[in-house]
């Protein structure tokens, strides 16, 4: 016995106490309240050792159907728990039992990031005219000029991301980029693994967010160099500075609407300029619909620019205004620069589905909310086949029964699992 006491107190005497801190419990039940103290949720056996700050905001968002961007979760002693890389430090807590830990939930409703219209409108190039041309021969011919690939190479990335980030307003390039970045690592990931959790975007200054962690990129490129297309010798200088990548399109899930299934968000979709009125964006909106409705989801949704936007995503792809814009603010130059007033930029859902995006999605100030909810079978596949000469396997619905749709977390972990089954290449 003296000489158990005489080691601990060398242990302790040699600043080795970390080696005794995994001994004690970690695991507790996690007790959430609003800033007056009224409980809002338990969350039983949170193995806080082992859990960031961001992903318990995520536990927190689950457990009260909150997004998690807008929970500002604050300890018993006023510290900000969403910044820290353990939560371990809430176990030592003053107001923390031996078995349970609470924290203070704060919920802040999402605001517009901003402008997403870039502005301008293009009909495309000659020299794109003629690529296309030849490409589309060269496809009834039965030779692959195009790739449309579902896991892009890496190669690409670079040039997805100037793609999109020319075609919508510059204040949207970060969470492009940090979009494009998830949805890379997404695709480098085994099947197996679970997708990362630390790519979450955030604007203080606007209240805006984001969680991109589920995000994927789907891409229309040309099969090779572009300097080397048959037939176009008038055009080797715009070939050579024409972006390889024709089409792409950014989008991520959302939770489970009305436990009917998740919800399909398409951030941004954009078509090379040379190459616009082409066909290649809504080819890819098809693709898109069709693998939402084959992974059962309940809906897919897009904040849709004007004019151009609204034209292509509501007369040609028969989306529905779930949110419109606030007829007091819409097209009014404050609305665009007067951010730090609190102006009501969307107006009042159409519907329950609306309702649910305008807690959900990414907002901006000039894009209404629009949405089409999908049924078993596509309207898609129905009303605009694909050409003879593509191949689509993604049409090919998984013989797999859906997963039980009364828990939202299991929806997003099967279909991030089954998009492995939707690659071309």
């Amino acid at each position: 016995v003296l000489f158990w006491v005489e080691h601990q107190a060398d242990l302790l005497s040699c600043k080795r106490f970390d080696l005794l801190v995994p001994t004690m419990a970690s695991t507790r039940a996690l007790n959430i309240t609003s800033i007056s103290g009224n409980m809002l949720a338990t969350v039983p056996d949170v193995d806080f050792r082992e859990t960031s700050g961001m992903e318990l905001r995520r536990i927190v968002a689950k457990a009260i159907g909150f997004p998690a961007g807008g929970i500002r979760l604050t300890s018993q002693t006023g510290v900000l728990v969403q910044n820290l890389n353990s939560t371990a430090l809430l176990l030592s807590d003053d107001a923390a039992s031996q078995d349970q830990v609470t924290v203070s939930c704060v919920l802040c409703p999402p605001r517009p990031l901003g402008t997403k219209t870039l502005g301008g409108c293009f009909l495309g190039s000659k020299a794109g005219i003629v690529l296309n041309s030849r490409l589309r021969s060269d496809e009834r011919l039965g030779r692959p000029a195009v790739i449309r690939s579902r896991s892009p190479e890496p190669c690409l990335q670079q040039h997805v991301q100037d793609l999109l980030t020319g075609a919508f307003a510059p204040g949207v390039a970060p969470i492009i980029e940090l979009g494009l970045r998830a949805a890379f690592h997404n695709a480098s990931l085994d099947e197996s693994k679970d997708p990362p959790h630390d790519y979450f975007y955030e604007d203080v200054e606007h209240n805006a967010y984001a969680d991109l962690s589920s995000c994927r990129v789907w891409a229309y490129s040309v099969n090779g160099n572009l300097a080397e297309v048959r037939g176009m010798p008038h055009f080797e200088e715009e070939l050579r500075t024409m972006n390889p990548v024709l089409c792409a399109v950014l989008w991520r899930l959302l939770p489970s609407w009305e436990d009917k299934g998740p919800v399909l968000e398409v951030l941004f979709l954009a078509t090379s300029r040379d190459m616009w009125e082409q066909g290649w964006a809504e080819e890819l909106q098809i693709e898109l619909e069709s693998a939402a409705s084959a992974m059962g989801c309940s809906a897919i949704a897009v904040a849709a620019v004007p004019v151009q936007g609204m034209s292509f995503w509501t007369k040609r792809c028969g989306f529905e205004i779930v949110v419109p814009l606030n007829g007091s603010t819409a097209g009014t130059e404050e609305s665009h620069h007067d951010e730090g007033e609190n102006i009501q930029y969307l107006g009042e859902p159409v519907d329950e589905l609306g309702q649910f995006l305008l807690r959900h999605m990414l907002l901006f100030t000039d894009a209404p909310l629009v949405a089409k909810v999908l049924s078993g079978e596509s309207q898609a596949i129905r009303n605009h086949p694909m050409d003879d000469g593509i191949e689509c396997d993604a049409f090919k619905s998984d013989p797999k029964p859906h997963p039980a749709r009364d828990d939202t977390s299991s929806w997003r972990e099967v279909i991030l699992a089954r998009l492995g089954c939707f690659r071309r290449d």
